[in-house]
């Protein structure tokens, strides 16, 4: 058996150990990755909010409205019966003559 006559040492990191490097920062508080998720999250719990929001006027609106049309269609009702009365008035009257 022959000995080595010569030989290289690497003195560095190991490739799994720079892929846990490259993911650690990439995945660090202060990355363009984690502002990204950060600003999606807050964007997203922001429109939850109005979403919310939205539904809650919505059903007072429809409340509104509909108590508004109601009281419409009652106004409505009114006025044909008082239309109605007024007719027959005249109606009346033109006999007298």
């Amino acid at each position: 058996m022959q000995a080595p006559a010569a030989f290289n040492v690497f003195v560095g990191k190991s490739f799994s150990q720079s892929m846990v490097d490259l993911t650690e920062s990439i995945l660090s508080a202060s990355s363009s990755i984690k502002t990204a998720e950060t600003a999606y999250r807050t964007s997203n719990t922001d429109v939850a909010k109005k979403l919310a929001d939205l539904e809650t006027r919505e059903k007072l609106l429809t409340t509104r409205y509909t108590t508004q049309f109601g009281d419409m269609e009652q106004s409505m009702s009114q006025f044909n019966s008082t239309k109605t009365l007024l007719e027959n008035f005249v109606e009346a009257w033109k006999k007298q003559k």
